[in-house]
């Protein structure tokens, strides 16, 4: 990342600065030419003040990657819940439906109405129920994989720029 400070700084601004900013780090590198063009020895005092005010080890970015993958985990997890938790009613529920459905061909109307009737209150709640547990472990289970995912790439980004292991890197000229 020094080099291309210094490779960046001995450039006239211009387009074929812009295109290679662009090439190197995509359209952040529009906004990264103020910090290239100060070169070497700014952006190495930039980068050591980060590290004394915010020290990012390559085992701090390993814990954040592990926190990712559990995060992952998890919400596999949430979803497993909630589809046992499916799987454990459908019996009963197809059941119910088979009931009412043999009384309504057998022209037993009032028996449907009067089970339906009973029914009601009970299977509403369940119905919302069963709506808030999938809502709320697929939003528990974004939430958290986001933050996971988040965490890592924001520590694996400042990490390889430290190193100076910047996918698109330019070697050094020297």
């Amino acid at each position: 990342m020094l080099a291309v400070s210094d490779r960046f700084a001995a450039m006239q601004d211009g387009t074929e600065k812009t295109a290679l900013a662009v090439k190197l780090f995509g359209r952040a590198g529009l906004d990264m030419i103020p910090m290239l063009n100060m070169g070497r020895n700014a952006l190495a005092e930039m980068i050591a003040e980060g590290q004394r005010l915010n020290p990012v080890t390559t085992e701090s970015a390993r814990q954040a990657e592990i926190f990712n993958d559990n995060m992952t985990r998890l919400g596999k997890t949430f979803s497993a819940v909630g589809v046992a938790f499916l799987n454990d009613l459908l019996p009963v529920i197809s059941e119910l439906s088979q009931i009412f459905a043999d009384d309504a061909l057998a022209g037993d109307v009032k028996k449907v109405g009067a089970g339906m009737d009973e029914l009601a209150p009970k299977s509403a709640f369940l119905g919302e129920a069963l709506k808030a547990l999938v809502i709320v472990g697929g939003n528990v289970g974004f939430v958290l994989k986001g933050i996971g995912t988040e965490l890592g790439g924001l520590a694996a980004q400042f990490v390889a720029f430290i190193s100076g292991n910047s996918p698109g890197r330019v070697p050094s000229a020297r």
